[in-house]
């Protein structure tokens, strides 16, 4: 009677974590758990920090773009409120009213722009239906930052894996701030506080990509793709509110485009011409 033959054993593969984000990672669990204060990530790590980090520091011009937005959701959700929020209802809250956020510890209030409406929505997890205020920001000077927008090109030779990790947990949205990576990306944001920047750039990972794809309806407008990113301003008075920018807009698709419903159509329309120029252009008759 023939042997019968077992299958051979597939192994997955094991992946490795740098050494050095593992030492990041044991750091940040150390801050949760052990002294929150007075710490510093040991010796390897603190120079890969310093180092790295400082190929990505930059300065943010107040010509690089026209405005940045910020949302505010209106409570009860998906009821129009009638008026959008105004003035200091749409700014950074105060501290005392300052809730621990993914780059702010409680009582440490910071300003979160992004640089799109729908992207200034989806930061706040609105859905389809909400109604939200949106409003417009515009940076008054020139400020330093660090910029974690394509890190993998302009980070000169660095430990990579380890910006590539904390690009991920300060970019990544969370559910709860009770976790050792919340506590190291609020770390990490006042270490890079303290190394005299402004600011930090970071790419928004709810639209699942760093900008829009050109297409027919960027040339008819002659306008550039917009990038997908956030900033998070350290000093919220360097970017100022536009007068009378408060616009109450709704979620209308689960891409978390966000309109008021004339120009939701407007871009409905333009969205039909790319899909259909030749229904809608027509060569001129002889």
């Amino acid at each position: 009677m023939a042997e019968e033959t077992q299958p051979p054993e597939i192994k997955e593969p094991v992946q490795k974590t740098d050494p050095l984000v593992k030492e990041m990672i044991g750091f940040g669990v150390s801050l949760y758990y052990g002294s929150r204060f007075f710490s510093y990530p040991p010796t390897s790590v603190a120079h890969a920090l310093r180092e790295s980090i400082g190929s990505l520091k930059s300065e943010f011009d107040p010509t690089a773009i026209d405005f940045l937005y910020r949302a505010r959701l209106h409570s009860p959700r998906m009821e129009d409120p009638g008026k959008p929020y105004r003035g200091e209802a749409i700014l950074n809250p105060p501290g005392n009213l300052a809730c621990a956020g993914r780059l702010n510890c409680s009582g440490i209030s910071r300003l979160y722009l992004a640089s799109t409406q729908d992207v200034a929505a989806a930061e706040i997890r609105a859905v389809t239906g909400d109604y939200v205020t949106v409003a417009r920001f515009k940076l008054s000077q020139r400020i330093g930052v660090f910029d974690f927008r394509n890190i993998e090109k302009r980070a000169d030779g660095g430990p990579k894996e380890l910006l590539a990790y904390i690009r991920r947990i300060i970019s990544v949205p969370v559910f709860s701030y009770d976790n050792y990576e919340c506590v190291l990306s609020q770390w990490i944001t006042e270490y890079m506080q303290q190394l005299g920047v402004h600011a930090v750039i970071f790419p928004s990972v709810m639209r699942g990509q760093s900008k829009e794809e050109k297409k027919l309806v960027h040339d008819i407008l002659k306008i550039s793709p917009r990038e997908y990113f956030n900033v998070c301003a350290f000093y919220p008075s360097q970017f100022q509110l536009i007068a009378d920018s408060e616009t109450v807009m709704r979620v209308h698709e689960l891409s978390l485009y966000v309109a008021t419903d004339e120009t939701y159509y407007k871009i409905k329309a333009l969205r039909e011409f790319e899909a259909n120029p030749k229904k809608y252009v027509h060569p001129p008759e002889d």
